[in-house]
């Protein structure tokens, strides 16, 4: 276990952190109230603000159990307190009976109950908060140079407010019961789920149809369509199926939706999607919703949840703000036996991670402007060996496409 985590550097997925790992949340939270910023007019002070750190545009809290330093949890609105069972061996954290977890498309045995006296996430501490150890492996190959060594996400909102400031990076805890989103325009209902009432289920429309979302901070596309929903969308071109399967065991596809999507009253333009084909066992959830959104879409927003009153709201924030790790144009990249598949993406859309899909691990990735043609080199790893560079060619041959190739140039020593 590290004395204290290092700086954050860039690095890549391969695989999806944080799919929906779902445990009992309890805790209580002591901590001395903070004032609330100058530039937030609201009277509800905060209790706690908590900075983001964003790895590969997803966000990362630096977390304390027990008194000790354990690096990185990740925050995913998807799930809630996980820890892996290094990290928990380590605390010595006392175990439960074996428990199974539900996720993306998949069940696993291999967990069990566990318990943090206290849970520490910068001015915030949570008492007593009830988890799960299980498998978490993935989570160190994704972020394989960062210790993010478990997961945090009901335990900020469920029971009381919670901000999601994409302008300055950071999560604003307010009291519970207190109502500071009382004032603010265009409230979002949150709708129910019946297997799993943790998640942030809101209505939305992709195309024509009406839609259940899940707003996902821990999923690392910028949009994913479930089940059989996409089979009457409109597209651009023809299902592409990813190298390998999705997670546990679903068939993951690639789709460029010809659509627009409304999401919180506002039209966005049409994306570029995941679609999960899931086996029989899959989660129930994921029969009662349509589409998972990430941070490539929710970074448009800033976002005042208020589960305990079943409400939403979000702030449209200005064009360009995304993350620069996503820029304007995406790039979905992926190995296959020939070499490698590279999509084409909209300009001026988040809609997918700037070069990352399984199978390719980037460590480095320099700007990727929309109305670019020329060349630019990044540096990257092949399905976890060391070191290839390859070098990205833009080019543009169309004002309403972006048409990326991918060459290797040489291997690294």
């Amino acid at each position: 276990m590290p004395a204290a985590p290092p700086p954050l550097r860039s690095a890549s997925l391969w695989h999806r952190p944080g799919r929906g790992l779902l445990a009992a949340v309890c805790f209580t939270v002591a901590l001395l109230a903070l004032p609330a910023s100058a530039d937030d007019a609201n009277p509800v002070a905060p209790l706690a603000t908590l900075p983001l750190e964003y790895v590969q545009g997803l966000p990362l809290l630096q977390a304390r159990i027990n008194g000790r330093d354990i690096g990185y949890l990740l925050f995913d609105t998807g799930g809630s307190f996980a820890l892996d069972a290094q990290t928990s061996d380590a605390l010595a954290l006392p175990r439960g009976k074996p428990i199974r977890l539900l996720g993306m498309g998949t069940a696993t045995a291999q967990s069990q109950r566990i318990r943090a006296t206290t849970l520490q996430l910068g001015d915030l501490t949570l008492q007593d908060v009830d988890g799960v150890n299980t498998d978490l492996s993935f989570l160190r190959q994704a972020f394989h140079d960062v210790p993010v060594v478990g997961i945090i996400g009901a335990e900020l909102y469920l029971h009381q407010p919670l901000a999601i400031d994409h302008d300055h990076d950071e999560l604003r805890v307010y009291p519970p019961g207190s109502n500071p989103f009382a004032g603010k325009p265009n409230p979002v209902p949150l709708l129910s789920s019946g297997h799993d009432g943790q998640k942030l289920v809101v209505p939305a429309r992709i195309g024509n149809s009406d839609s259940k979302i899940v707003l996902d901070s821990g999923y690392d596309a910028a949009l994913a369509i479930v089940g059989e929903h996409a089979g009457s969308l409109q597209r651009t071109g023809p299902l592409r199926r990813l190298v390998g399967s999705g997670i546990g065991g679903t068939n993951l596809y690639q789709i460029a939706l010809a659509e627009p999507i409304s999401l919180f009253g506002q039209r966005l333009p049409p994306q570029v999607a995941e679609f999960y084909l899931s086996p029989q066992s899959a989660a129930p959830i994921l029969n009662e919703i349509d589409a998972y959104v990430g941070p490539p879409l929710l970074r448009r927003f800033n976002l005042y949840i208020d589960k305990p009153r079943a409400l939403l709201h979000a702030e449209l924030r200005p064009p360009g703000c995304e993350h620069p790790q996503y820029g304007n144009s995406g790039l979905i990249a992926w190995k296959t036996a020939q070499g490698f598949a590279i999509s084409t993406v909209l300009p001026h859309s988040p809609a997918a991670n700037a070069g990352l899909r399984r199978g390719m691990l980037i460590t480095r990735v320099d700007s990727l402007p929309a109305d670019a043609i020329g060349q630019c080199e990044l540096d990257s790893k092949l399905d976890g060996a060391t070191g290839t560079r390859v070098r990205l060619r833009l080019q543009t041959p169309a004002p309403d496409a972006v048409e990326l190739q991918l060459e290797p140039l040489f291997a690294s020593p």
